[in-house]
C-alpha cells in the first residue's frame, strides 16, 4: 500500500511541476529561435533549463531547512534582510504583472478566434473580456480556483501537444532557420520566461510528504526533462511548418495550418486556459499581497488587477517583448536574490548538520554573475531611450 501511495505522490508532484511550469512562454518560443536559429535556441533552451533546476533545487533546501511556512519571498527575508524582501516583493509583483499581460495579449488571440466569426469584435474587446472575467474571480478567492486548476492545466497540455502533432505533419527541414549567434539575446529572456518555476517547488515539497528529501530532486529532473523535450519538440515543429511565416504568438501562425474544427476546438482549450492561468497567477500575488503584506482583500485586488490591464494598453510592447523583458530582466533579478539567500543559509552551518546538495559555492556565484549581465544586456534598450 505505502509503494503505490508513493508512485502516486511522485507523478503528482512532476504533474504540479508541469503545471506550475508550462504557460503562454511556450507561443513565444519559436518566433524567437526563429530570430537566433534553432540551434542557438536549442542551446539556449537545455543551458537555462538545467540552471533553473538547480535553482529549483535551492528552492527545496531552503524549504527543508528554514523553520516554519514560507514563500520564495519569505526565504529571502529572512536570509538577506527587509531591504531584501521588500526588493524581492517588487520584482515578484512586476514578474506576475508581466505575466498577466502576457496572458490577456495570448488570450484575447484565442477568443477572438473562437467567437468573432460570430459576433465579431476587435482584439481589445476580447482582451478586456478576458481581464474583466479573471479578474472578477480573483476576488472571489482561492477555493473556488482550486476547483478547477487541474482540468484547466490538463487541458492546456493537452492543446499543447495537439499543436505538436499537427505542426510535425507539415514539418520540412529546408524551412528551419539558420543559426545566428548575434541573436541570442533574443531567446534569452523568451527561454527565462518559458522556463521558470521556482513558486512551485513549495508545493511539490508539500505533496511528497515524508519522501521529499529523496524524491523531490529526482521529481525536479523528470519534471524538467518532459518540459524541455515537449518546448524543443514545440519549436523545433512549428519552424518546420511554418518557416520566416511563425509569428511572434505561434498560434496565428499555425491556425493557417488547422481545419476549422480543429481551429475551434483549440481557441476554445486555450481560451479558457491561458484565462484560469491568469487567474491563477493573479491569486497568487493577491494573496501575497494580503497575507505577507496585510493589505486589505479589495486593495491588494486592485494592485493585483489594475497594473497588468495598464501595460498592455499604455505600453507599446508586444508579445515577445513582454517575455524578454519579464523573463530577462525581472526573473533574471529575482533568482539572483534567491541564489543569494541559499548561499546565505549554508554559511549559517545548516547543511554541515543535515547535509545539503553538493552544488559548489562557485556555481551559484556564476549563476549570478550570468543572470546580473545577462539583465544588464537586457536592460540597455530601455535604458537608452531614457537618456
Amino acid at each position: 500500500m505505502q509503494r503505490k501511495i508513493g508512485g502516486g505522490t511522485f507523478w503528482r508532484a512532476v504533474a504540479a511541476m508541469m503545471g506550475g511550469v508550462v504557460g503562454v512562454g511556450v507561443f513565444g518560443l519559436p518566433y524567437a529561435f526563429l530570430q537566433s536559429g534553432w540551434v542557438v535556441g536549442t542551446i539556449l533552451l537545455v543551458a537555462i533549463g538545467f540552471a533553473m533546476y538547480l535553482m529549483q533545487l535551492m528552492v527545496a533546501e531552503l524549504c527543508e531547512h528554514t523553520p516554519g511556512e514560507h514563500r520564495i519571498v519569505g526565504f529571502i527575508q529572512r536570509y538577506l534582510g527587509p531591504w531584501a524582501g521588500y526588493a524581492a516583493v517588487v520584482l515578484f509583483a512586476l514578474s506576475a504583472w508581466g505575466a498577466m499581460s502576457a496572458y490577456i495579449q495570448v488570450g484575447g488571440v484565442f477568443w477572438q478566434t473562437l467567437f468573432s466569426p460570430f459576433v465579431g469584435g476587435s482584439a481589445v474587446a476580447y482582451q478586456l473580456l478576458v481581464w474583466g472575467a479573471a479578474a472578477a474571480l480573483i476576488f472571489q478567492g482561492l477555493r473556488f480556483a482550486t476547483r478547477f486548476e487541474p482540468a484547466v492545466v490538463g487541458a492546456f497540455i493537452l492543446l499543447f501537444v495537439l499543436f505538436i502533432i499537427r505542426a510535425a505533419a507539415s514539418f520540412s527541414a529546408g524551412r528551419l532557420p539558420v543559426t545566428d549567434w548575434t541573436a541570442w539575446q533574443v531567446p534569452y529572456g523568451v527561454v527565462l520566461f518559458a522556463v521558470s518555476g521556482l513558486a512551485v517547488v513549495p508545493e511539490m515539497y508539500a505533496i511528497l510528504g515524508a519522501q521529499k528529501r529523496k524524491r523531490l530532486p529526482v521529481a525536479l529532473a523528470v519534471g524538467a526533462a518532459l518540459i524541455l523535450f515537449l518546448y524543443f519538440a514545440f519549436a523545433v515543429s512549428v519552424l518546420g511548418a511554418t518557416g520566416s511565416h511563425t509569428t511572434p504568438i505561434a498560434f496565428a501562425g499555425l491556425s493557417t495550418l488547422f481545419s476549422p474544427w480543429f481551429i475551434f476546438v483549440g481557441s476554445a482549450i486555450g481560451g479558457l486556459a491561458t484565462f484560469s492561468i491568469f487567474w491563477m497567477v493573479g491569486l497568487e500575488l493577491q494573496n501575497t499581497l494580503r497575507i505577507d503584506y496585510k493589505i486589505s482583500r479589495r486593495v491588494a485586488w486592485i494592485y493585483t488587477v489594475v497594473p497588468p490591464l495598464l501595460f498592455v494598453f499604455r505600453s507599446s510592447s508586444g508579445f515577445i517583448q513582454t517575455l524578454t523583458f519579464v523573463g530577462g530582466i525581472l526573473i533574471a533579478l529575482f533568482s539572483v536574490l534567491l541564489i543569494w539567500a541559499h548561499l546565505r543559509m549554508r554559511d549559517t552551518g545548516t547543511c554541515r548538520v543535515y547535509g545539503c546538495s553538493r552544488i559548489p559555492a562557485w556555481v551559484s556565484y556564476l549563476l549570478m554573475a550570468v543572470l546580473l549581465v545577462g539583465a544588464v544586456i537586457e536592460l540597455r534598450p530601455y535604458l537608452a531611450g531614457l537618456l
